[in-house]
């Protein structure tokens, strides 16, 4: 007989599903070894409540078993973890009601005509390296049984096509418009993509006249409210997303099972996700991230009001942005802070421990908020200090890349500070496990751009890394100071290298600071639960306005 510790996927491609045996074991407190294949990993959680080793891998098998008998306090940590995993969550009383409430759910979903709602997310590009939350949204709403259409914009990034990418079933439709316009000045860009958007124009105005003309004239009176002063030109920027609008709204109609449009960010896609509302008749609402919420110039005039008022509900990534929307606007739709979240399966802890020569990670595209160049000179200080490390700096090429080089050159640091192109997340986790500790020093720059709580924060605590960053914005709603991580003042390059060389010389701290971080983030900021909170509102709108759709698309006025 295989003993249950010891599973994997046969060549027929039999395998067990969450054998209950673990169930049982985890129940009575006793710590589990197991193997990352099939359902396991919903229960257990490497490193958390349980260790997880690949299949048929007979040297990390024993490297675990080793672990656990030499370690009676990380025995005692996981037997408890896996008590606790089974009572909350596994509980056969719990289990039934769970499923009777997912089969309610699922059956209010359903709209008079019998077919479950489809929601029409709108995005400015899709994918991209540097958006790979929203990619893990999609994955994870479609995986919850949300049906979902994707309208882009723009393409996205070539090299983005991670697991994750490959596995998303939605169907996706690009705009038709010529990318080798968009930085040719209005005119040029309305002369080559106005004869690709006008077939879809006539479409929506011949199915809906009055809707059309009344959304046209939205726009044009948008552009002129928006402007920056009396004298000046209207926004031109309406009239291209009026015109995109037009395009996505043609695709809903010809589908006919859109129920809600959905955009994420505050700014272009929310626009053009008002206006396809209101050409179709359907409801809309956005997620708000960062310098969307906070640039002027993003939503000028009173643009952000007006839309926060126009939507069915509005989501945001932090508490510190709920709080300055619902101040912007006091009478808008509701805000819910929903945390992006992480997959604690895919980004855990490493096995291996640390490197032999410290590496500081850090991860952002090359933009003045991410505060590079202090980064740079607090590693200027610890090499004074006589440390000897690697700072590793990824990211995709932007307006701070040359300055941060010239800045790594001018202070001598080329042996120990390498700048990197921005990766995959598959390869970004094999990264965050090869690394001592993550480092990134947000700031709030003049013009109030600002980071939300960057993603790879949360990444970097999910594989169990010590972080230090910054107390700005939604990140202490993350990093509580000592307790997972440290944070520093922004802009303090002396704070920000001394929080960096505690963590260098004091592994105990490391491991402390790690293994809280880790713990947060399964608490909190698990993905499985902050997505499933985003579709239960999705599921809600459906529900809330199956009838007024049915009544809408049958007068078509």
């Amino acid at each position: 007989m295989r003993p249950h510790g010891w599973l994997g996927r046969l060549p027929d491609g039999d395998r067990d599903g969450i054998p209950n045996v673990f169930m049982e074991a985890m129940a009575m407190g006793l710590p589990v070894v197991s193997t990352d294949v099939s359902g396991i990993p919903e229960l257990i959680r490497h490193n958390r409540n349980g260790l997880l080793v690949p299949q048929q891998d007979a040297d990390a098998l024993a490297k675990a078993l080793g672990r656990l008998i030499e370690n009676p306090e990380l025995r005692h940590r996981l037997g408890r973890a896996g008590r606790e995993t089974i009572v909350n969550n596994f509980v056969s009383e719990q289990s039934s009601r769970r499923l009777k409430e997912l089969f309610s759910e699922e059956l209010a979903a359903a709209t008079p005509w019998g077919v479950k709602g489809t929601i029409g997310y709108i995005l400015k590009g899709f994918p991209r390296n540097s958006e790979a939350f929203i990619t893990s949204e999609i994955y994870l709403l479609e995986r919850m049984g949300l049906r979902l259409r994707l309208f882009s914009a723009f393409q996205g990034d070539r090299a983005a096509t991670g697991s994750r990418v490959q596995a998303i079933a939605s169907p996706l439709t690009y705009l038709p418009e010529s990318g080798e316009a968009r930085d040719g000045g209005f005119i040029p860009w309305l002369f080559t993509n106005f004869p690709r958007y006008l077939p879809s124009h006539l479409q929506v105005l011949r199915i809906a006249p009055r809707r059309y003309l009344r959304t046209l004239f939205e726009a044009l009176r948008l552009s002129f409210r928006c402007r920056s002063g009396a004298l000046l030109w209207p926004k031109k920027v309406f009239y291209k997303d009026f015109l995109r609008s037009g395009f996505i709204a043609c695709q809903v109609n010809e589908a006919g099972d859109v129920r809600h449009l959905h955009a994420h960010f505050c700014h272009g896609s929310t626009t053009m996700a008002m206006f396809a509302g209101m050409l179709t008749g359907l409801p809309f609402s956005f997620t708000a991230h960062a310098k969307d919420i906070y640039l002027p110039k993003l939503n000028p005039g009173d643009l952000l009001q007006i839309k926060m008022r126009r939507a069915q509900f509005i989501v945001t990534c932090t508490g510190a942005n709920k709080q300055y929307l619902e101040e912007a606007c006091s009478d808008g739709a509701p805000v819910h802070t929903i945390y992006h979240g992480v997959d604690t399966f895919r980004f855990h802890p490493s096995p291996d421990g640390e490197p032999e020569l410290s590496v500081i990670l850090s991860v952002g595209r090359f933009v003045e908020k991410k505060g590079f160049p202090f980064l740079v000179q607090a590693c200027r200080i610890l090499k004074d200090h006589g440390h000897r490390f690697q700072c590793r700096i990824l990211g995709e090429p932007d307006e701070q890349s040359e300055f941060v080089q010239q800045l790594i050159c001018e202070l001598s640091l080329e042996d120990s500070v390498v700048i990197e192109p921005g990766t995959t997340q598959d390869e970004l986790r094999a990264l965050y496990r090869q690394a001592t500790m993550f480092v990134l020093p947000c700031q709030i720059v003049n013009n109030g751009d600002r980071d939300g709580i960057p993603n790879v924060l949360a990444e970097a605590m999910a594989t169990g890394l010590p972080v230090v960053s910054t107390d700005i914005s939604g990140i202490p709603e993350l990093v509580v100071h000592r307790d997972n991580g440290l944070l520093v003042p922004q802009r303090d390059v002396h704070a920000l290298a001394k929080a960096m060389e505690e963590l260098l010389t004091d592994a105990q701290l490391r491991q402390k600071l790690g293994q809280a971080g880790r713990d947060t983030i399964g608490r909190i900021f698990d993905s499985a639960t902050t997505t499933k909170q985003l579709c239960s509102l999705f599921e809600q709108q459906t529900c809330d306005n199956a009838t007024v759709q049915k009544e809408s698309h049958a007068t078509c006025c």
